[in-house]
């Protein structure tokens, strides 16, 4: 009767650690394509439901995007100065994992929610809008405001938010850089 050589034991070794590292690296990119496309959806929805509070609740409600925090940020605009007012909402708010609530809604202040991106899902830009009560976006001089937010992994994978000047929010992605 024969054994297994230590040869033999080393070939088959190496075969698995080349299948292994190849299925390594798949998983990584699924993942990193998975966080991304969360990032976006939960980014629309929210972009939809700050839309639907300023049409239902006749208040200015809006959305800033930070891109140095690696967060978004959803606010009331009570002083309707369509810009999240400075008051409420301090210099490490993004720092805050997960969701933060901040309960300040006593008509002075802007009432605040701090959403943290996924690990890994970055923005391009900072990015500042207001829906007024017919759901048209606002910039920040209070002027109709179209805005995009890009969403990149760190595979380079981009998705595109695009609210229109009307207040629709779509879509684009992913492209590649």
């Amino acid at each position: 009767m024969r054994g297994v050589g230590l040869v033999e034991l080393l070939v088959a070794m190496s075969l698995v650690l080349i299948l292994a590292s190849f299925g390594y690296r798949w998983a990584l990119v699924l993942l990193m394509e998975e966080r991304l496309k969360v990032a976006k959806n939960t980014l629309m929805g929210d972009v939809n439901k700050v839309k639907l509070f300023s049409v239902t609740k006749d208040k200015m409600w809006g959305i800033r995007v930070e891109r140095d925090r690696n967060c978004y940020v959803i606010f009331e605009d009570v002083d309707r100065n369509c810009r999240l007012g400075s008051s409420s909402l301090g210099s490490d708010a993004c720092v805050y994992s997960g969701t933060q609530t901040f309960p300040n809604c006593d008509g002075s202040l802007d009432c605040v929610r701090v959403i943290k991106l996924p690990e890994g899902v970055l923005t391009s830009s900072d990015v500042s809008a207001v829906f007024d009560r017919k759901g048209y976006p606002r910039n920040a001089i209070c002027g109709l405001g179209p805005f995009s937010v890009n969403l990149k992994n760190s595979l380079g994978t981009i998705r595109r938010v695009i609210v229109d000047r009307y207040g629709r929010v779509r879509e684009e992605g992913p492209t590649r850089q």
